[in-house]
């Protein structure tokens, strides 16, 4: 490979150790010719997340009806002071 004919290496950017990607088909060893090529930045390692420290309290699995019971008992509420007030305005 001259040293016009160029070549793609991968740099570590801890070491600055080179890789040699390809020499666009030419040299020894003889390279793959490179249709395109993306330039990505290094994705830092993730942190694993911590798993959360118990904190107390115990689990209980609820049906619908025990969620919806207090709601329906509003609305009951709600229906019969109207009615009350309804049935005294006619009454007057």
């Amino acid at each position: 490979m001259s040293s016009n004919d160029g070549a793609l290496f991968r740099v570590n950017p801890s070491t600055g150790a080179q890789t040699l990607l390809s020499d666009f088909g030419v040299g020894t060893p003889a390279g793959a010719l490179l249709r395109g090529v993306a330039v990505v930045p290094e994705q830092p390692t993730p942190t694993p997340t911590p798993t959360p420290k118990p904190v107390g309290g115990v689990v209980v699995p609820t049906s619908k009806l025990e969620i919806a019971a207090p709601f329906a008992a509003l609305a009951g509420l709600i229906i019969a002071v109207s009615a009350v007030v309804v049935v005294k305005r006619r009454r007057d």
